[in-house]
Order: C-alpha cells, then sequence, then structure tokens
C-alpha cells in the first residue's frame, strides 16, 4: 500500500511545480537579436496627420516631422496651426491689457 500512496502524492507535487513554471517564463523579457541594429528613426504612422486618412503604399508626403496624404493636406494643417497660435497669442495680449488696465503701475 505504501507505494501506491507514493503514486498518489507524485501527481499533485508535479502540478503544483506547473504554475510556478509558467510564471516564471511569462515574466521573462523577450530576449532580442544581438545582431540586429537598432532603428533610430520612428516607424511610419498609418493615418495623416491633417486629416487622419489612411496613408497608401507609396502615396504621402512627409514634412515637420509628421506623414500628410497630399501636400494640399500638409498645407491646410499648417495654415490651421498657424491661425491657432495667433488666437492664443492675440488672446494672452488682451490678458495683458486687461491686467494692466485692473492694476495700472504708477511710473511718475
Amino acid at each position: 500500500k505504501a507505494p501506491e500512496a507514493a503514486e498518489e502524492k507524485a501527481p499533485e507535487a508535479a502540478e503544483e511545480k506547473a504554475p510556478e513554471a509558467a510564471e516564471e517564463k511569462a515574466t521573462e523579457e523577450p530576449k532580442g537579436s544581438a545582431t540586429q541594429p537598432k532603428s533610430t528613426k520612428p516607424p511610419k504612422p498609418s493615418e495623416c496627420a491633417g486629416c487622419g486618412k489612411t496613408l497608401l503604399k507609396k502615396l504621402w508626403y512627409y514634412r515637420n516631422d509628421a506623414f500628410y496624404c497630399t501636400k494640399k493636406c500638409y498645407k491646410r494643417k499648417a495654415e490651421e496651426e498657424r491661425k491657432k497660435a495667433e488666437e492664443e497669442r492675440n488672446k494672452a495680449e488682451e490678458e495683458k491689457k486687461k491686467a494692466e488696465e485692473e492694476h495700472p503701475q504708477n511710473t511718475d
């Protein structure tokens, strides 16, 4: 009867060790190839930075660290950014003027 009891305990011990081994494998980070050079340039995105259209195989336009579907889309996005910056600049100037009107500095 003693050998039968040992046989019953052996499979249980194997089952306990199996999950631990699986956890160890999951925590290990995948190792990269030592011969593979590191890429320094960023990957090309799949969408246009201006309108969000999908960039096709060779039909894309790269300017100012972004990919666009056409030159027209790039110009439109640049114009929008220019207008937005101008509005922010004007808003900051108006706030500055209001602050000066509320609290004038004596220069006399």
